[in-house]
């Protein structure tokens, strides 16, 4: 069975490296209708797991990264459309 011990895993963790494996992962997907994934096939996917304490470390780095590239293309988005936008609103 396939289980993830959360007293040992941070989660984000987990989430931000399977998300690094999403081309690997999505290769594994079976089309007969509903998309699905076989068990056998979810197992042989690695995930490389550290100490609590670094995996909260990182999950925290992935976190801050991932925010702080939103709120650059939010910026980009502001000023590409700004003129746009001022028109709208005034």
């Amino acid at each position: 069975m396939f289980s993830i011990n959360v007293k040992e895993s941070h989660l984000k963790f987990v989430f931000w490296n399977l998300k690094k494996q999403k081309k690997q992962i999505s290769k594994l997907i079976k089309n007969s209708g509903i998309p699905s994934l076989l068990l056998n096939d979810v197992l042989d996917i690695l995930i490389y797991t550290t100490s609590s304490l670094e995996e909260q470390k990182i999950s925290k780095i992935h976190d801050y990264l991932n925010n702080l590239i939103t709120l650059h293309q939010r910026g980009l988005f502001w000023r590409e459309n700004e003129e746009k936008i001022r028109n709208i609103v005034l």
